[in-house]
């Protein structure tokens, strides 16, 4: 895509489009990862999911 000064990274001035779970995937067995549930999910800067 030729646009790693704009994605790739969680940087300052970087888009993302994040989601915020209730579970820690790094804290939960990975066989679990896919129970977690969707708390809130954001898309170019405004939520388009919120729970």
């Amino acid at each position: 895509m030729h646009q790693e000064d704009k994605v790739g990274t969680i940087e300052d001035g970087k888009w993302t489009d994040p989601a915020v779970l209730e579970e820690d995937l790094f804290e939960i067995p990975a066989a679990h990862s896919g129970d977690a549930k969707v708390h809130m999910t954001l898309l170019q800067g405004e939520v388009v999911y919120r729970r």
